[in-house]
């Protein structure tokens, strides 16, 4: 091998080792730069691996506190149940979400601690319930039955007055101081009525419709059941008095157009009518058995009268 052959490969040699040390240099440049990542981040990773391990944090109570180190919200078990409350600026609960007895409830608090407005469910009905600063409730709106009603209460307690759905028909009721019904207006098979009561729980006052229909104003006696009654009766109006056992025994009607007054005995038979008939006045007066007997009347400006017997034959007349 001559002297340049053997320069050339030294040469190459060299070169092979300088390659080989650049390749250890940056393997060990690597290992050593793996090595320090996983000693700064190895805490941090155990820690979020810990953390995504843990599925839940349990604690008796939680608080949370203002920039001042003051309480304003708080988390805890309070007789098996748990509850939150909220606090503001002075310290004092105004807000409470808990669970009684399984039942959830809302509570929204004055600055004086008294519960004033709660939203809660009752015999898994759902209410809302206002109350002043007695701690007295005074409306109550809820589920009664899956019926909605809405009461309003006296600062004693003692219900005023409700308004309600009843067999899906509205009810609006209002009672006196001791809690007694003494109005109510209804819908009833989409007739309405308004009915008033004394405080003997007897009707005094009655408006709507009569069997028929037609609508009726009756006002009672407190005693008796005698009445006042204002009705109509196949579209037109009637007025009727009635006596102490309850019997009709006078009314003014119009017939047809024409006005006509009626006197009834105990019986709620016809013994006297007044009336005109196709503009002529005329009298009659009926037995027992709802005969004429009496008649007299004015006939083309001209009086008559007839006389009949108890079968209705006329025994005598005039002219």
């Amino acid at each position: 091998m001559t002297t340049e052959e053997r320069l050339k490969a030294v040469e190459a040699n060299v070169a092979r080792v300088r390659r080989l040390n650049r390749w250890l240099l940056t393997a060990l440049g690597l290992c050593l730069a793996a090595w320090l990542a996983g000693t700064a981040l190895g805490p941090q990773t155990a820690t979020a691996q810990a953390a995504r391990a843990a599925q839940a944090v349990e604690a008796r109570e939680f608080r949370l506190v203002d920039a001042k180190g003051k309480p304003r919200a708080s988390m805890c078990m309070h007789n098996g149940d748990p509850r939150l409350y909220l606090r503001d600026a002075a310290g004092k609960i105004r807000v409470m979400l808990a669970l009684s007895k399984g039942a959830p409830a809302l509570r929204l608090l004055d600055a004086a601690g008294k519960f004033r407005v709660m939203v809660g469910m009752i015999d898994d009905e759902p209410g809302l319930y206002l109350s002043d600063a007695a701690d007295k409730i005074r409306v109550m709106l809820d589920l009664r039955k899956g019926a909605p009603c809405l009461d309003l209460m006296d600062a004693k307690g003692n219900l005023r007055a409700g308004l309600a759905l009843v067999e899906g028909e509205p009810r609006v009721f209002l009672s006196d101081a001791a809690g007694k019904i003494r109005a109510r207006l209804a819908v009833h098979e989409g007739k309405p009525s308004l009915e008033m009561w004394d405080a003997a729980d007897k009707t005094r006052v009655f408006l709507g419709p009569l069997g028929n229909g037609d609508p009726a104003l009756e006002l009672l006696d407190a005693a008796t059941d005698s009445q006042l009654g204002l009705c109509m009766h196949n579209g037109e109006p009637s007025l009727y008095l009635g006596d102490m056992a309850g019997e009709i025994r006078a009314s003014l009607a119009l017939r047809k157009g024409d006005p006509s007054l009626n006197l009834l005995d105990a019986k709620g038979k016809i013994r006297a009518n007044l009336a005109l008939t196709d503009g002529a006045p005329g009298l009659g007066l009926l037995d027992a058995a709802g005969k004429f007997r009496v008649m007299l009347d004015l006939s083309e400006g001209k009086p008559r009268m007839w006389l009949n017997d108890d079968k209705g034959k006329t025994v005598w007349r005039a002219p």
